[in-house]
């Protein structure tokens, strides 16, 4: 179990070591809890195998580089001082000179020899993500030989990763070093003099590397863009996912309330000392139950930890896990393709191959792990229905571009803002044209998506014909209004003559009128509005004698007999304003309708 909130379970699993718990001094003498120790910069850096045994390995053999080196300077050291020494008991006055130190060009050449065989340590792990330019980096300090720190060096896509022992994770800095200048790791508290950095260039990231990035990088996201959707890291990514999955189901310890008082108790007490024998004797002077108490809960939490460790590295082996390998081969199957082919031929094709690859990994699923087929087998079911989904996509896009022209070009609207029946029926046959036009081509389409379309069509030949229905029904009243203008002229014409004492003829007026409003219908461009605000304007002025123009359009409107009639009906006695009302409501309807405003 983690010991910090820094620290992930999958890294503290696979990375860390479990270690009793416990209290450290720092470089001011405070104490501070400790965590689990972990992989050392140089065993990170060179391999980070997830096998504490590796790790073990890798170390063992890092610490015997330069050795030999070592032992030699120190034996030509000693073998000077001791001829020093000589000398000056033969000659009391002899000035002993000091040991010759090796030059700075001596150093830089034992460097360089030890980073080379710390290359050929790297060399021997595998590298599963090649990448062009990076380094495996060394950091001396104070004429040392072989390196203080350890780190690599993403120089193709510019990311540094170094972790320390005591460390919950890796550091990650967005930057590398440059040959001959300074450069500080995220571990280090200072950075390392450009002449104090030795490189040494290899193939990639190694698994180990990987798992270590992906499970305990302290910045998100672990992977710079440039590879973090390669398979490899996306492997890595699902494999530590794996981990955690894992770990949240074992059960962590439970402690009696002896227990728990104990560990608490004995923290509490380490954190007041100030040395390590302090600390130490904290736990070494528990007697009785608080001793018994104590080996019991360091027993659990060891346990705990046993069973994690054996959890993750069983998921994580030495190389990606085949339900990861599977996954990522599944993950590679893109249902995009389909969207972007240039035909529906090609989209179909496309499909087919696609779930013939859903099909063979599918086949494949025998060769995992038990626990993991179910969850392969909902990531099958997924990638499938993300194929016909995107299929289906790709054949409603002929569909789409239909309907869409559809509402581009087909607007009723446009008939009932048409100010003049003629506007109106020329509105009405382009429309039907278009329209026509749309629904031939609804045969190209998927039989299941053609009723789709001919519903649309269907609802909008509904909202023209409706429009245009309203329309005639004007016009209808334009016609009767032109047949009753028409009759009145006719008898105004035979009958109202002679002359007044104001020198106009009888009847003159209102045939001028009538003519006028002739005029208006007959031409083809007369707004309706007008027409009817003109009827209107008449019906105003006429009279309501038996052969007034009021009575022929009433008669022509409402189907009745009133002219001629010497006297009227009760319910025929408001006849004008009735009229009237109608006319204004129908010219006011107009108007709202082609925006017409008088």
């Amino acid at each position: 179990m983690p010991k910090s909130d820094r620290t992930t379970p999958a890294y503290n699993a696979l990375f860390q070591e479990h270690s009793s718990p416990s209290v450290g001094l720092d470089r001011y003498n405070r104490t501070f809890p400790t965590v689990d120790t972990g992989q050392s910069c140089h065993v990170f850096a060179t391999a980070s195998a997830p096998s504490w045994e590796k790790r073990k390995s890798v170390n063992e053999t890092y610490e015997n580089i330069g050795t030999a080196k070592a032992f030699e300077l120190m034996d030509r050291q000693d073998q000077h001082e001791l001829a020093e020494k000589r000398k000056k008991r033969q000659n009391p006055e002899y000035i002993e000179k000091p040991f010759p130190g090796p030059s700075v060009e001596e150093r830089r050449l034992e460097r360089n020899s030890n980073m080379d065989e710390i290359l050929e340590l790297r060399n021997l792990q595998e590298t599963v993500l090649p990448v062009e330019n990076m380094y495996l980096c060394g950091g001396f300090r104070e004429g040392k030989m072989t390196p203080e720190h350890m780190w690599i060096e993403d120089h193709t896509n510019n990311r540094s990763y170094d972790t320390f022992i005591n460390r919950g994770g890796i550091a990650v800095v967005n930057g590398v070093g440059v040959i001959g200048q300074p450069f500080k790791p995220g571990c280090e508290g200072h950075a390392f003099d450009g002449d104090d950095i030795g490189r040494v260039k290899v193939a990639g990231y190694t698994y180990g590397q990987l798992i270590a990035i992906a499970a305990g990088a302290e910045k998100k996201p672990p992977f710079p863009e440039s590879i973090a959707n390669t398979p490899q890291a996306l492997m890595a990514i699902e494999t530590v996912k794996l981990v955690n999955e894992a770990l949240a189901k074992i059960p962590q310890p439970v402690f009696t309330e002896a227990e728990q008082n104990i560990l608490r108790k004995v923290q509490q007490e380490q954190l007041k000392k100030s040395s390590d024998k302090e600390i130490k004797k904290v736990v070494e002077d528990l007697v009785g139950a608080d001793k018994i108490n104590y080996e019991s809960a360091l027993d659990k939490l060891a346990e705990a930890g046993r069973q994690q460790r054996e959890t993750a590295v069983a998921i994580v082996g030495t190389t990606f896990n085949p339900f990861v390998k599977l996954s990522q081969d599944l993950s590679a199957i893109k249902p995009e393709q389909i969207t972007t082919a240039p035909s529906i031929e090609e989209a179909t094709e496309l499909r087919t191959n696609l779930l013939r690859g859903v099909e063979a990994l599918e086949n494949k699923k025998g060769t995992i792990a038990i626990e993991y087929q179910e969850k392969f087998q909902q990531k099958i079911d997924e990638a499938r229905n993300k194929i016909e989904s995107a299929f289906a996509a790709k054949e409603r896009i002929p569909l789409e571009l239909m309907l869409q022209e559809l509402n581009n070009t087909i607007n009723p609207e446009q008939i009932k803002q048409s100010k003049s029946f003629k506007e109106a029926k020329n509105h009405y046959n382009e429309l039907m044209k278009k329209i026509n036009q749309i629904d031939e081509k609804a045969n190209t389409l998927p039989e299941k998506l053609q009723g789709e379309l001919k519903k649309e069509i269907e609802s909008l030949n509904e909202k023209i014909r409706q429009e245009f229905k309203t329309k005639l029904e004007a016009r209808a009243m334009v016609s009767k209004i032109e047949t009753a203008a028409t009759k009145y002229l006719s008898w105004s014409n035979q009958n109202a003559t002679g002359w007044r004492l104001s020198n106009l003829s009888y009847g003159s007026y209102g045939r001028e009128q009538a003519q006028k409003l002739l005029d208006l219908i007959k031409n083809e461009d007369t707004p309706t509005a007008n027409i009817l605000k003109a009827a209107n304007d008449i019906v105003n002025t006429s009279g309501t004698n038996k052969n007034s123009f009021s009575r022929y359009l009433y008669d022509e409107l409402k189907s009745q007999q009133l002219v001629g009639q010497d006297t009227l009906k009760e319910k025929f006695k408001n006849y004008k304003t009735e009229l009237q009302t109608e006319l204004n409501q129908e010219t006011l309807k107009e108007e709202r309708d082609t925006g017409m405003r008088f």
